[in-house]
């Protein structure tokens, strides 16, 4: 038999949004069942297998689903396993589908294809779920959620091979955030947490780019946003990204973006015709 779940029943007083943390076990095994509703579930601890008429998906820590509203389905749990689960109801999953198209998601006759989130990606998209907890069940608080879930699994130029170690990935991120980018390799090494030879040796198997040259991209993508966002003066914006020498500065940024950077700026800024401040 095949349970229906309702999102009257989760939602009874018009709420927009449901969150729900389950902890499996080989004792504690969900019938199969589909619902009205949609959801994004994610493993945080364990392993187990997701379950469909026809086949099956193997889960592991990290692994993140976006359930169509009429997939047939159970989880079960090789051992221990904790399933967080978004409910949320069938016509924003219809708007999901069309505003993010390069995600993969399902028609509902099969199990949706999963995606294997990164340490950093999971820890991202835990820290999205405790606000969302906290957050007033509204439409609002839900398409916050929802954005931040979709950033995460949309392909984005990545610095660093999918396939190192999770402690280089990590460390390649936050060395793009502006006060970590200006501390320069030290910092690099640090939030690596390993020794600078194997730092070094690591980072240029997986990047093709050694420690200082990651740096560099880094105080380099800082320069460019600060031009485009901002009117600081140019020799404040490469003093504050950690560059000591204005004209290696000028160098590298134009081999990076084609123009030195008084030009880059006047190019970001440039009204499109006919507008007119």
């Amino acid at each position: 038999m095949i349970n229906l779940l309702s999102w009257a029943s989760f939602a009874p007083d018009g709420e927009a949004y449901h969150v729900a943390s389950y902890d499996l076990n080989r004792a504690a095994q969900p019938d199969l069942h589909t619902h009205d509703f949609a959801e994004i579930c994610w493993i945080s601890h364990g392993n187990g297998v997701q379950i469909g008429q026809n086949e099956v998906q193997k889960l592991e820590k990290g692994t993140i689903s976006i359930i169509h509203p009429e997939v047939i389905h159970r989880y079960g749990s090789q051992g221990e396993m904790t399933l967080i689960n978004v409910s949320f109801p069938a016509e924003i999953y219809e708007t999901l589908c069309h505003l993010y198209r390069s995600v993969t998601l399902t028609d509902g006759h099969n199990l949706p294809e999963s995606q294997q989130l990164s340490e950093s990606g999971l820890i991202e998209l835990n820290r999205a779920v405790n606000e969302l907890v906290r957050s007033p069940k509204e439409t609002a608080y839900l398409w916050r959620f929802l954005t931040r879930c979709m950033c995460i699994l949309l392909p984005r130029k990545e610095t660093v091979s999918k396939e190192a170690p999770d402690w280089l990935q990590r460390a390649c991120e936050q060395i793009q955030e502006p006060e970590r980018a200006k501390e320069g390799v030290s910092a690099f090494v640090k939030l690596a947490g390993r020794s600078p030879e194997h730092v070094s040796r690591f980072t240029k198997k997986w990047t093709g780019k050694a420690p200082r040259e990651l740096v560099q991209d880094a105080r380099l993508e800082l320069v460019a946003r600060e031009l485009a966002l901002t009117n600081k003066p140019i020799l404040e914006i490469t003093l504050d990204a950690g560059f000591e020498n204005l004209g290696h500065c000028y160098k590298l940024f134009k081999q990076k973006f084609g123009h030195p950077p008084a030009e880059y700026r006047k190019s970001q800024k440039r009204l499109p015709a006919g507008i007119a401040l």
